[in-house]
């Protein structure tokens, strides 16, 4: 089986950087494909894989949220095309 994976990097400073990735399973062994950015200090709610399409339910940062706060909901779809991550709406 194919996985969707969230990476969070944290570069020594108060941000949280989260990535979505691919990991494709050829049988052998997995390969990673592209990572696309999802936000800084964002909330992943939920993560599923459905009908070929990787669906991410997150909070992100409305206009008035401080950096620690995110609370607009957001859905966001990804599909993997030629080997490559891409969003799609």
């Amino acid at each position: 089986m194919d996985a969707a994976v969230i990476l969070v990097a944290n570069y020594g400073g108060s941000g949280f950087f989260y990535e979505l990735t691919a990991l494709i399973n050829d049988g052998a062994a997995f390969h990673q494909t592209n990572s696309l950015e999802l936000g800084d200090r964002v909330k992943i709610v939920k993560l599923r894989i459905d009908q070929g399409k990787i669906i991410i339910n997150m909070l992100t940062h409305g206009p008035n949220d401080p950096s620690c706060c995110p609370s607009k909901k957001a859905v966001l779809f990804f599909k993997l095309r030629n080997g490559q991550l891409s969003e799609i709406k």
